[in-house]
């Protein structure tokens, strides 16, 4: 089987550690994979290393659409040589999703869809309904909820639920010493939002009994503005740094003691599984659309995005170090058990080959 992950360039670079494993699986149980991402990541690290890696341009009007998707169509041939054509067709990232719907037709491929994010349903919906490029054979979602949402959204179409997968803990973290350095690492999806806020009040209280506390953070749509200024207020800029590259490289930041996820937004992450599998504590706001965030069992939830409720959170977290380590190794089990690399390898597989059995099934 031939597969065509196509991906937009937000998701390449964030998630590269995702697709890595997802192709080492698939190239393990025999599918080959070409990786098309936007040219302007060729030669990064956000491409696959275990899949036959393209270029595409993914930015122009959408009357050239048909043209880019062609030139992809092309490429991806001169990839594969005489090794045949294209199977089916996964896309990650919203921004992938028109120029994938139409590599899918022109290769008469059977498309995949990615449903990731809570505010991509009403455009998820909306692609099922295209006639003009392939509509979606099948949308996959990474979490049981927005799997549901989808269902409500587009009762006709076909939804599986295949949870994302990270490896599980390779050992024992020891607890973190309040004494010394507490690193916290940050993931803001709206740095102009209630949640970055009410973070940073937080941390700005936290380190007035903590001094060495130092705090990293990334911000999802860029407004590092409003962050900088309101960490000026707190007196926080000596301990702060924000870094747009946390989740592409996220090895150094899987190290910290702390993960904040203060936005409630159903955006999915396979970052916080890292994290729940390197022995960090992760304090998150409750978020109906994340079901690995489990309050006492895989992180510590917070609700409502006000400064005093997470001050608290993050006092009692800091204050127990023992407890906090307990519910790092509760998370850690829990990702092992529930989001492994062969499970969504295993899910993957079986949504390949339930829409190229369907397109069998129709061409007879």
């Amino acid at each position: 089987m031939h597969a065509a992950i196509i991906a937009d360039r937000s998701f390449a670079v964030r998630e590269q550690s995702l697709l890595s494993r997802l192709e080492i699986g698939l190239a393990d149980e025999g599918v080959r994979v070409v990786h098309a991402v936007p040219i302007e990541c060729l030669g990064s690290e956000s491409v696959g290393l275990y899949s036959t890696t393209v270029g595409y341009q993914d930015r122009g009007f959408a009357i050239s659409r048909l043209r880019r998707a062609q030139e992809l169509l092309d490429t991806v041939g001169e990839a594969l040589g005489n090794a045949g054509g294209i199977d089916v067709v996964h896309c990650f990232g919203g921004a992938a999703w028109a120029i994938g719907a139409e590599f899918a037709r022109l290769a008469g491929a059977p498309l995949i869809v990615e449903v990731e994010r809570a505010d991509e349903l009403s455009a998820a919906a909306a692609l099922g309904g295209s006639r003009g490029a392939a509509a979606p054979a099948m949308f996959l979602c990474p979490d049981p909820a927005i799997g549901e949402a989808m269902l409500g959204r587009a009762p006709g179409a076909q939804v599986n639920t295949v949870p994302w997968g990270v490896h599980g803990p390779s050992g024992s973290r020891a607890p973190f010493d309040t004494g010394s350095t507490v690193t916290v690492a940050v993931l803001v999806e709206h740095g102009a939002g209630k949640g970055a806020a009410a973070a940073l009040e937080a941390l700005a209280s936290a380190a007035t009994t903590y001094p060495g506390l130092l705090a990293f953070f990334s911000i999802g749509d860029g407004r590092d503005d409003t962050v900088w200024k309101q960490a000026r207020r707190l007196n926080l800029l000596e301990r702060l740094s924000i870094n747009s590259e946390m989740e592409a490289r996220r090895e150094p930041i899987l190290q910290a003691d702390l993960l904040l996820l203060p936005d409630a937004s159903g955006q999915q992450h396979s970052l916080t599984l890292d994290a729940m599998a390197a022995g960090m504590v992760v304090i998150a706001a409750a978020d109906r659309m994340n079901s690995s965030l489990i309050d006492g069992r895989t992180a510590r939830l917070v609700h409502g995005a006000t400064g005093q409720a997470w001050q608290e959170a993050i006092r009692r977290t800091l204050a127990d170090p023992a407890a906090a380590h307990a519910l790092a190794a509760s998370a850690g089990e829990w990702v092992g058990r529930e989001r492994s690399v062969s499970a969504h390898v295993s899910g993957v597989l079986r949504a390949y080959g339930a829409v190229a059995k369907k397109k069998e099934t129709a061409a007879a």
